[in-house]
């Protein structure tokens, strides 16, 4: 008799059991968590880009000062074809701009040329060709006569002339950095700048 009451009972439960299982493995997909996936997607470079590799914001020269000094500091990179771009100092005191920038590439397309610093304009050629691998005076070129094509990259060459009476003084000449305008080959025009804050003196640095 326990038996047979024993068997009723588990005749019941095993239907239940079963039903319960199915619910779980077959059930409406909605009910699972949804997984979220967030893509931030990189803005485009600009056509032009500067870059410094400056660790110094001062420079002192013997005095008196040279008064044409090449000055190394800002390297460009074109992400598109240009048709023109040009360079000038910004937040210039003490300090002016002689002429259009120069540009020298360096020996690999696309790669960079580490210079940060002044060298005398006179000199500024012999000192790069004898500073940097198979480069010659001849590799040097008026940035106002490039067009650059996507990829492309180069050293920036400013010639500067300083006023002696300023970089005599305490304050000395300022400068803070380099501005550059382009044209794309399509026809768009921008600007872009890099800070490069230097300041410039005649003597003994403080």
């Amino acid at each position: 008799m326990k038996r047979a009451i024993l068997g009723a009972l588990l005749a019941a439960l095993i239907p239940g059991t079963l039903s319960a299982c199915s619910s779980d493995d077959g059930g409406d997909d909605a009910s699972a968590p949804t997984k979220t996936v967030t893509v931030t997607a990189e803005p485009d470079p600009e056509p032009l880009t500067l870059t410094t590799e400056n660790v110094r914001t001062k420079a002192c020269f013997d005095d008196p000062a040279p008064a044409d000094v090449a000055w190394l500091d800002v390297q460009w990179q074109a992400h598109v074809d240009l048709d023109e771009f040009s360079f000038e100092l910004t937040g210039a005191k003490g300090v002016t701009q002689v002429g259009s920038a120069e540009t020298v590439p360096p020996v690999n397309f696309g790669g960079r040329i580490g210079f940060s610093g002044e060298v005398t304009w006179e000199g500024h050629r012999k000192y790069l060709a004898n500073n940097v691998s198979d480069i010659t005076g001849s590799n040097i070129e008026s940035a106002d006569l490039k067009t650059p094509i996507e990829g492309e990259t180069g050293l920036v060459i400013l010639h500067l002339r300083f006023d002696p009476k300023v970089l005599g003084t305490e304050k000395g000449g300022r400068l803070a950095g380099v501005k550059a305008s382009y044209t794309t080959v399509e026809g768009e025009e921008g600007e872009v700048r890099v800070d490069s804050p230097h300041v410039i003196r005649a003597g003994d640095c403080p």
